[in-house]
């Protein structure tokens, strides 16, 4: 069931000029690389839809034959599948969206039944634009048998076909944490040698911030800090084409976040990126 709505002011009551609706409903909206279509979900634990920007018609991706299935995200993958995030049943909202979801694979004509790839995951997901990479993170609740219940690690895994559909291919740990640390993976960038990610801060206290913006690049284990501000909660969201910029959700309260323009991935509100002084754990399987 979605969640209830707010009755506070929302910044498209009163839109800026730029601004043009294309729906009265709909979460988690994700662009075509071509910049035609917007996948999305008709709400949390819904149906998985894709809308034509230039006619405005909508499409059930999930109309087809199979198993109905509740998701929660919708992503597209660089051949034009579709990456769907969501449980297999739904069960509780806490058990539904943060142990239980899942990634699966449905085929770009919808066709099909989507694919489990088996594998749990902690939130979203980033999903590269040239290549059949994605990555992702995983926590102790989502692979209790594996992690320790306050453990996350970051992924960048190949989706492989084969005789029977997608599935995962080779996969890389580019980061591994403990306590307090949460990251969540959201898109690639220079070549796909980087991901930036999101790190959120779990009970921060003054002067710590809620959640922080870095980038790892894979190959070398070397992480750079582009947005940290103490006590503000700075989420990385949708990077522009140009891999240079990108959406932050930025807030400094707790209830509900603030959308304000979009900002350099190069820059950050502090004078420069800093490295910082750990090296987190790295491992390669590549």
């Amino acid at each position: 069931m979605p969640n209830e709505r707010a009755d506070v002011p929302h910044v498209l009551d009163d839109p800026p000029p730029f601004h043009s609706k294309l729906l009265d409903y709909g979460e988690r909206p994700y662009w075509s690389a071509d910049g035609t279509r917007i996948a999305f979900v008709e709400t949390n634990y819904g149906d998985v839809c894709e809308l034509d920007v230039e006619t405005g018609k909508v499409r059930n991706l999930r109309q087809g034959p199979g198993e109905h299935h509740a998701f929660l995200r919708v992503l597209i993958l660089a051949n034009g599948d579709y990456l769907l995030i969501g449980p297999r049943t739904f069960k509780d909202r806490d058990t539904s969206r943060h142990v239980e979801s899942e990634l699966w694979v449905l085929d770009k004509n919808a066709d099909r039944p989507p694919k489990p790839l088996g594998g749990r995951i902690f939130e979203g997901c980033g999903v590269s634009a040239r290549t059949p990479l994605i990555t992702y993170a995983v926590g102790g609740r989502n692979d209790p048998d594996r992690l320790e219940p306050d453990a996350y690690e970051c992924h960048v895994t190949e989706i492989v076909y084969g005789d029977d559909g997608p599935e995962f291919g080779r996969d890389t740990v580019f980061y591994r944490t403990r306590g307090t640390l949460r990251p969540e993976p959201q898109d690639f960038r220079r070549d796909d040698t980087e991901v930036v990610f999101a790190e959120y801060v779990a009970g921060a206290e003054p002067p710590h911030p809620r959640c922080v913006v870095r980038g790892c690049h894979v190959e070398t284990g070397e992480f750079t800090t582009y947005v940290e501000e103490a006590m503000v909660h700075n989420e990385c969201e949708g990077i522009f084409p140009d891999r240079d910029h990108i959406c932050l959700e930025s807030s400094c309260d707790t209830e509900w976040p603030l959308f304000p323009p979009r900002e350099p991935v190069g820059d950050s509100r502090r004078p420069s990126p800093r490295q910082r002084p750990e090296t987190p754990q790295l491992s390669r399987s590549w």
